[in-house]
């Protein structure tokens, strides 16, 4: 399986040497690499070109891709496999082969805007595809209050992702259904600074609330380092009662992160070094004492280059330690660990759902150490390749099952 796994890397690796002749960049580009801030691999994977239509008072711009991926995956639970016909208990298939397609409709005019984003993303196959799967995974409308040399800020409303206003390359997987709000004060000879905050909406059937906020200085005192600090609180207002949901929301989570953005002069690349730390800060007797402890994560990792033009690429390589409490399961945006058998750290299922599990039958998605490395290869101006590699294993045997995972990626997307 493993020497399967590393061929099929070498296939895709081996795409990289297609190309062919370009266009202009495309004006998300342009806004992006205006910014000091590289943007992560997952924001220039949205390169596309924009179809706009100038109408009365603004300017509608219609994007799209479509996208065909391939992923294979091991995990073992105690050594025994859970994916592929041959597994102990099949569970999933080894391969898993997606088709999506992804439209977005974006209105614009001097000071606002409103913006909706469709997902159709199925399983391929005859027999085993989905022809269903729709989701909104974006729905929102924004307003620029003031705009200055020295100060702006603006506003977002509606669905989002929790990844658009905050940084990390463990949490903040989520949606953001709230309100966003984003200021920025460019500060001579300090650098730009930035607040991003958010109160979002978790489960109105139970009153349930959260709110995140994160404050940034970037390219500080003109030397291209940053730091940036955010917390997140799951359980604002403390709407949990039973002692499970204290545990499954029990997440308030302070992270600090440091880098360091430059130009390598002889490859003409942007290169970013990043490190950062997070503490799960929620205790209480709730918790076992072995859990209790198990509150910290952490990340270290650089990115190099950035897409725009055909033979282009962007890399990102990064190492993750992250104990069991530290992220929540519903909010990971981490390596992770598989978990194939959905399972969450505190009961039978994810998200507070199913029958309590002692320590030792938890799975969530914390509890691991392991590295990432994601390549995206632009291949004409319309047609990218992106690929991936993960690997993580067991960090503290004292918390549920031993467990090794890993899984290999290859997705071509055509946007327009």
């Amino acid at each position: 399986m493993k020497k399967w796994i590393m061929a099929c890397s070498v296939i895709c690796l081996a795409h990289t040497a297609v190309y062919s002749e370009g266009i202009e960049e495309s004006d998300y580009l342009q806004e992006k690499t205006s910014s000091f801030d590289i943007p992560s691999l997952e924001e220039q994977l949205e390169l596309g070109r924009r179809v706009k239509i100038k109408g009365l008072g603004g300017e509608l711009s219609l994007e799209g891709e479509v996208r065909s991926e391939l992923q294979l995956t091991s995990e073992r639970h105690g050594g025994l496999q859970q994916r592929g016909r041959k597994s102990e208990g099949y569970q999933a298939p080894f391969a898993n082969n997606d088709i999506e397609a992804n439209l977005s409709l974006k209105y614009k005019n001097e000071d606002s805007w409103a913006q909706i984003k469709i997902k159709f993303d199925n399983d391929q196959g005859i027999g085993s595809g989905t022809t269903n799967k729709l989701a909104v995974s974006k729905a929102i409308f924004g307003t620029q209050w003031i705009e200055s040399d020295s100060f702006s800020l603006a506003t977002e409303v509606g669905r989002t992702s929790l990844g658009s206003y905050f940084d990390s390359k463990i949490q903040f997987g989520s949606r953001l259904d709230g309100v966003a709000v984003a200021m920025q004060s460019s500060l001579e000879k300090v650098g730009q600074l930035y607040c991003h905050l958010a109160p979002f909406v978790i489960n109105e059937n139970f009153n349930r609330y959260g709110g995140a906020a994160e404050l940034g200085l970037v390219d500080m005192f003109d030397t291209g380092f940053f730091s940036k600090l955010s917390y997140v609180d799951w359980d604002l207002g403390g709407a949990s009662q039973t002692k499970v949901d204290r545990m499954v929301y029990g997440h308030k989570n302070l992270q600090m992160t440091v880098g360091h953005q430059s130009t390598l002069p002889w490859l003409k690349l942007p290169l970013k070094l990043y490190l950062s730390g997070l503490v799960n800060l929620k205790n209480s007797t709730d918790f076992d004492p072995v859990l209790a402890r198990a509150n910290k994560g952490a990340y270290v990792g650089c990115s190099l280059g950035l897409l725009g033009k055909p033979r282009s690429f962007a890399l990102d390589v990064n190492y993750q330690w992250v104990e069991a409490r530290a992220v929540s399961e519903f909010d990971a945006a981490c390596i992770g660990r598989g978990n194939i058998v959905k399972r969450g750290l505190y009961t039978s299922k994810l998200k507070g759902e199913g029958n309590a599990l002692g320590v030792n039958e938890g799975i969530g998605s914390g509890n691991f150490q392991g590295f990432a490395v994601e390549l995206i290869y632009q291949m004409t101006q319309n047609i990218t390749c992106f690929q991936s590699f993960k690997r993580s294993s067991t960090l503290s045997s004292r918390v549920g099952p031993d467990m090794d995972y890993y899984q290999a990626e290859v997705e071509f997307i055509y946007a327009f």
